[in-house]
């Protein structure tokens, strides 16, 4: 009988003194925070306002100081918060006196402010986060004229049929390539800024990331979103990010995570059996996570996916999971926080690899977010209603790419994720394209420089322009460009059209000179069928109205020889 009286009680009890430990275990990760930053110092006295990615650590990622300007924020220590921004606000004045214009922010920065190398399109998204959060919260405006720059330099990354491109590597040439993760930022630091400054360009480039991703990064067979425009592969975050920056229509994908990421560990350093989710694998055996680690950073992020999918059962169990990895210091009294991961699991592309130590910047800040609910997604907190302010643009995404299908007016990062390199099909011949002065019509064309590797009977290069957007040429009665060749070599050259039923259709061949001439073919009478497709593939019908993509194909047989092919101007009449 005293046992049925009590255990309820006990009961009580014990869930009580549990939750007031983690509530204070979240308190103790903010002062880790604190602490980070406080003993952040460059030649003992000099700080910066940097917080070093992991304790012990002099690596100072672009992200993770973004991380901890969010977290400075929602506690209202907006002098910390501060401290950060002006740091990379300093950056930005140094770029604009060096170099006239902002270069991008790099993805990490050492403990003593010196800059490293690749400037990726996502980190600079998150700084901007963090500006419009910041702005919002304080009402104070001081950064928003470096918020517009770092918008500016995005929108210079935006392909031609919306997304962010990847930013530039170390030596300067652009990541073609677009990222779904690095999209789901650029998406929300884009929207925000429209919120803040009224200023429809950053709207509308938002609007055509959120058609690109709901299209170029959707996986519409598995109902997931791919890690990118050229990469099919799975990461847990596609799930999470989904929901916290588009919204709860998302939600089913975060069942994919649980079926594709879900799984225990035994976290050594205290002691106690996790679950959680897994990043990804080194995608050489599955493009799926492997289900070899708890990536807690991750685990952080899906929770507070759980609870904006309206699911606070799945949210308040694995945040009770997160709560048993949160982890004392070794370096500051009374603070926790916790590392990247439970055990070493394989490292993603065989590379990166998330460790259980030391303790670190992302997994303590998602952690906290999830416990205070808080989305980083969502500058106002109501994500629906900032979502919703993007679709009076809709009308204005056209992806028509007619009656100029390409004048070539544009940046190298546009070009290169335009005409993807993969795509190009090579015959005894290295290649390489870019957009050269030379132009014909307006300031710009496409050069193909065209390189003989082995001894062959025949040389060719194929470009090809995929659309993301099938086109529809029906209206139209001739394909015309301008063309010419820098070097006096025979050579040839033709289009060939792509339609919606894979059916490849090839253009006559034209004869390349040194002068700039003017070519065209009758879109109804010079295309035939390719000749190496099979009799009865497709429907023998050269589908006008839905054409998928365009390849411009060099050919000649003349050894030895280097070929630089110039072409501007692609036009419907």
């Amino acid at each position: 009988m005293i046992k049925k009286i009590f255990a309820p009680v006990l009961a009580l009890l014990l869930l009580s003194s549990a939750t007031a430990l983690a509530d204070e275990a979240a308190e103790k990760a903010y002062k880790w925070f604190e602490r980070q930053q406080d003993t952040s110092r460059f030649f003992l006295f000099f700080s910066n306002g940097l917080v070093p990615s992991q304790e012990g650590a002099r690596d100072c990622f672009t992200y993770d100081e973004a991380l901890s300007a969010f977290v400075f924020t929602l506690h209202k220590d907006h002098k910390r918060a501060e401290e950060i921004l002006k740091f990379y606000e300093g950056v930005y004045k140094k770029h604009k006196k060096r170099y006239g214009r902002f270069m991008g922010f790099t993805d990490v920065y050492k403990i003593s402010g010196r800059e490293t190398e690749t400037r990726a399109a996502g980190p600079n998204a998150w700084i901007l986060m963090a500006i419009n959060y910041y702005t919002y919260k304080t009402g104070d405006r001081q950064f928003l004229d470096f918020a517009e720059d770092i918008g500016d330099w995005l929108l210079e990354l935006e392909g031609l049929e919306g997304g962010i491109t990847g930013g530039y590597f170390g030596n300067g040439m652009p990541m073609a390539w677009i990222s779904t993760e690095h999209n789901f930022d650029c998406y929300t630091a884009l929207r925000d800024l429209y919120l803040l400054t009224k200023k429809e360009k950053y709207g509308l480039a938002a609007a055509r990331a959120r058609e690109w991703l709901t299209t170029g990064g959707w996986n519409k067979k598995e109902k997931r979103f791919n890690m990118g425009d050229s990469n099919p592969n799975y990461a847990t975050d596609l799930s999470s990010w989904a929901v916290l920056s588009l919204g709860k229509e998302y939600a089913s994908t975060l069942s994919f995570a649980v079926d594709k990421s879900l799984n225990k560990q035994l976290y050594k350093a205290n002691q106690v059996e996790i679950e959680g989710f897994d990043f990804g694998s080194p995608y050489i055996k599955s493009p799926y996570p492997d289900k070899d680690a708890i990536w807690f950073e991750g685990t952080g992020q899906m929770v507070l996916a759980f609870y904006l999918a309206g699911q606070d059962k799945e949210g308040d169990y694995f945040l009770g999971q997160l709560d048993k990895a949160v982890t004392k210091s070794r370096r500051y009294e009374d603070a926790y926080a916790l590392p990247y991961a439970s055990n070493e699991g394989t490292p993603a592309y065989s590379s990166w690899m998330m460790k259980p130590k030391p303790l670190c910047v992302a997994a303590t800040a998602w952690y906290i977010f999830a416990k205070e609910r808080f989305n980083p997604f969502s500058m106002t907190g109501n994500l629906d209603e900032a979502n919703d302010s993007l679709n009076k643009f809709k009308k204005r995404m056209d992806f028509k790419f007619s009656p100029v299908i390409d004048n070539f007016e544009y940046g190298l990062p546009q070009l290169l994720n335009a005409y993807p390199k993969n795509s190009m099909i090579l015959t005894g011949v290295t290649a390489s394209i870019g957009l050269s002065k030379d132009a014909k019509k307006g300031r710009k064309a496409l050069e193909i420089d065209i390189k003989v590797a082995k001894a062959a009977n025949n040389y060719s290069c194929s470009v090809t322009r995929p659309f993301l957007h099938p086109q529809d040429w029906a209206g139209y009665k001739k394909l015309t460009f301008w063309i010419r060749s820098k070097q006096a070599v025979k050579c040839t050259f033709k289009v060939q059209a792509k339609d919606k039923d894979g059916e490849l259709w090839n253009s006559p061949f034209v004869y390349v000179t040194k002068d700039w001439q003017k070519a065209g073919f009758d879109l109804r009478g010079d295309f035939e069928k390719d000749k190496a497709h099979l009799p009865g593939y497709g429907n023998g019908k050269f589908e006008m109205n839905n054409i998928i993509a365009l390849n411009l194909a060099v050919a000649f047989k003349e050894q030895g020889k280097e070929i630089k092919i110039l072409i501007d101007e692609l036009k419907l009449e």
